[in-house]
Order: structure tokens, then sequence, then C-alpha cells
């Protein structure tokens, strides 16, 4: 997958692009680690002073240890779909758009030594990555737009936090479009948003 070079970007998603990024930093300062995912609602707002964004927290911490964080993700975006929706935009402030979704976790990756694919796909086929011998513990945040972009900032456990990577892609079907569990389930998140507005 080859991401958005910033020039490509609009200012809007170069903003909140930048912005992912500044946020988690923040956490990879502190070195706090085992922390609870948390979802939320992206808001965003154009000033005279450029662009300002804000996380809203999703408040459902007591179903993380359940499931799977995709699979958690996806129940709750068939509960938005039946009822819920409403009462999550209910307190969106005057002034702020919402512009998307977005998930703080913690995973795990494999070094950059591992560079084989067919390698890497063999053994997520039967195994958790996080008993591989190369993983790394990541932490990531990750966010899904309502014009169609997916962002993912991550941070390896130990590095420099000039080595934090960022990427931004157009999704629904962009050939580099950011794809996995993760991204599809906070887009059906969103689209169940969206559908209540």
């Amino acid at each position: 997958m080859s991401a958005l070079d910033a020039d490509e970007l609009d200012p809007i998603a170069a903003g909140t692009l930048s912005w992912l990024e500044r946020t988690l930093a923040q956490s990879v300062q502190t070195n706090v680690w085992d922390a609870s995912p948390e979802l939320g609602i992206l808001l965003r707002r154009q000033t005279s002073f450029g662009l300002l964004c804000v996380i809203t927290p999703i408040e459902i911490d007591e179903v993380w240890h359940v499931a799977p964080v995709p699979d958690v993700l996806r129940a709750f975006a068939r509960a938005l779909r039946h009822r819920a929706a409403p009462q999550v935009l209910a307190d969106v402030a005057p002034g702020w758009e919402f512009a998307g979704v977005s998930l703080f976790t913690e995973g795990w990756m494999l070094s950059g030594d591992v560079t084989d694919r067919a390698e890497m796909e063999s053994w997520t086929a039967t195994h958790n990555i996080k008993d591989h011998p190369d993983r790394i513990e990541v932490k990531m945040l990750s966010a899904v737009d309502r014009a169609g972009m997916h962002y993912l900032v991550q941070h390896a456990r130990g590095a420099a936090r000039s080595e934090t990577s960022f990427v931004a892609t157009r999704g629904h079907g962009d050939s580099n479009e950011l794809g996995g569990r993760v991204p599809e389930a906070l887009d059906s998140i969103l689209d169940a948003l969206l559908d209540a507005e």
C-alpha cells in the first residue's frame, strides 16, 4: 500500500492527519502502556487560527474485554443502526462538524525485519500476531472521516518520537486504501452515524 503524499492531501485532511499525529505523540510521551481501547467521534472546526480537531469519547469501556476489538466495533455499529446513533450525536457542540470516527488502541505489528508479505500473511492466517517472535507493541490512532479518508498514526514501543509513522489514504475502493478489520469496522460505525443525521 502506498500512502498519499502530503501535497496530495487537501488542507483539511492534512490538518487532521497532523492533529492525529500530535495526539498520539502526547500519549507516547507518557510512556504508559496497557491502556484500554477508546472509541471516539472526531469533531472539526475551521477557525481563523486554522483547523481545530477534538475527539469526544464514546463510552463503551465495559465491552472491550468481551471480544477482539474489530468484533466489538462491528457489534457497536449494529447497535447504532438499531437505536443508539442519535444518542451518540446528541452531544456534538454547536459550531463543531461531526467529521468522523476514531479509535485509539494498542496492538502488535511485525518488525521492519519481516518484509516478506507472504510470510506475514501465512503466519497471521493460523496464529495471533502477538505470538510472532518478531512482534513489536504499538500504540495506534485510527480514524475515518466523512470525506472518505482513512488515517493511521502508529508508534512502536521504545522507538524515538521521530519514528512515529502516519498514513492517510482515500478509502472505499482506492487502490491505496488503508484496509483491514479496524478501518472497515470504523467505516460501518461512521455509516450508521451518518444515516442518523
